[in-house]
């Protein structure tokens, strides 16, 4: 069961994710996936009702926000209760929403608000544009949690919890393939595609991060390598090579247009390779 719960709360989070991005289809296919083994987890129940109100469906989410708030949780501490907070602004209880949510950043579950409560606050206020509450809410929030400025921070914070929480078994290398996967890195696969999936297939794209070692890279592409091939090319190699030697290639050969960084510091290294070799590509962090 505590398998369960957690490979349930990976894939809603996942797809709040490709909600947030307007990947609907995607992010409907790991809320049904959740749906088939556990049909009244809260909030599988509340993004249910959030996909169906962006996609314009503007009765779905009150519904389900209120089925969710009869439903039990099944996670306590913050992650619970910054749940619950969205469920009551999704049903109208701003007051008691708001209480949740302050009561946490008095708690300095800060982490919480600044990765979850206010990237989730967003998504649900494009579902709900005329709730001025929930907006005036998200502004609170965003200045409590960074007083300083917040988007940098935010985006920043976003990308170190996701590969902090990406888990690795023993893995071929280096490697190049466009199976599946490559063994061993499954969760640095479901990582990639979560973030290419709002890329036009037509814009030639390869998301980069090292494997835990500066290195060595992980490298996954929004394109195959070969016409007939039913996977995407990835690969893992040393960081040297792939500046060296394979960063031409990707870039004359398969026609690259942009790589796509979790670190800032892998960024300017590519960058600064690419200027060195006069190479014409554009070098960008990714927004999760």
């Amino acid at each position: 069961m505590i398998d369960c719960w957690g490979e349930a709360t990976d894939l809603l989070e996942r797809a709040e994710s490709l909600l947030a991005r307007g990947a609907f289809a995607d992010a409907d296919r790991d809320i049904e996936a959740v749906r088939s083994v556990m049909a009244e987890y809260p909030f599988q129940i509340y993004l249910e009702g959030l996909s169906s109100c962006l996609q314009g469906d503007g009765l779905a989410l009150k519904k389900a926000a209120v089925r969710a708030l009869n439903s039990p949780e099944g996670s306590i501490g913050a992650a619970g209760m910054r749940n619950r907070a969205l469920y009551l602004l999704a049903a109208g209880d701003a007051d008691q929403a708001k209480s949740i949510l302050l009561g946490l950043v008095k708690e300095q579950a800060l982490d919480e608000v600044r990765l979850y409560a206010v990237p989730y606050l967003e998504t649900l206020s494009r579902a709900a544009p005329d709730r001025s509450e929930i907006t005036a809410l998200l502004a609170d929030l965003r200045h409590l949690a960074w007083p300083a400025g917040w988007v940098v921070d935010a985006a920043k914070g976003r990308r170190e919890e996701a590969l902090k929480n990406v888990s690795r078994q023993a893995y071929p290398f280096p490697m190049y393939c466009q199976q599946y996967m490559i063994a061993g890195l499954q969760q640095d696969k479901d990582l990639a595609e979560r973030v290419l999936s709002g890329i036009a297939i037509h814009q030639r794209s390869i998301a980069l991060w090292t494997l835990g070692r500066p290195d060595r890279v992980y490298g996954q592409c929004n394109f195959a390598k070969d016409p007939e091939a039913q996977n995407n090319l990835k690969f893992c190699d040393e960081t040297k090579t792939m500046l060296h030697s394979n960063l031409r290639i990707f870039i004359d050969d398969f026609d690259v247009q942009q790589l796509l960084f979790m670190e800032e510091d892998l960024r300017i290294r590519f960058e600064n390779a690419a200027m060195k070799a006069r190479l014409s590509v554009d070098c960008k962090m990714i927004e999760l």
